[in-house]
């Protein structure tokens, strides 16, 4: 379930596909607003440039990367609310690093 992490997800929202287990858990995710996946996805925001400004130790290739967008494991545990807003929180965090080492304390 992607709003309580315990049980085994048994159904899909209808905009978001956030996948969730019971009644409960369906009127927790409606909450908060969601937007459909797509929208999500195509966001100007979050669309990766083609190659990077610059190179680090840190900078995983494209190939890699593309490997990761098709990973469907990878997608099931995106669906997690927790994790995303712990990804956006770092990904707009002024000291990457440190805001990566708080989140593996959580």
């Amino acid at each position: 379930c992607g709003v309580c992490d315990i049980n085994e997800k048994k159904y899909k929202c209808k905009t978001c596909e956030i996948p969730y287990c019971s009644l409960q858990c369906y009127k927790k995710h409606q909450e908060t607003p969601c937007e459909p996946i797509s929208d999500q996805l195509t966001s100007d925001h979050h669309k990766p440039s083609k190659e990077p400004l610059f190179a680090t130790v840190d900078t995983v290739d494209l190939e890699k990367l593309e490997q990761l967008r098709h990973s469907e494991s990878l997608k099931d545990l995106l669906y997690n609310p927790h994790l995303r807003k712990l990804l956006q929180e770092i990904d707009s965090a002024q000291n990457g690093m440190k805001a990566v080492r708080v989140g593996m304390m959580e």
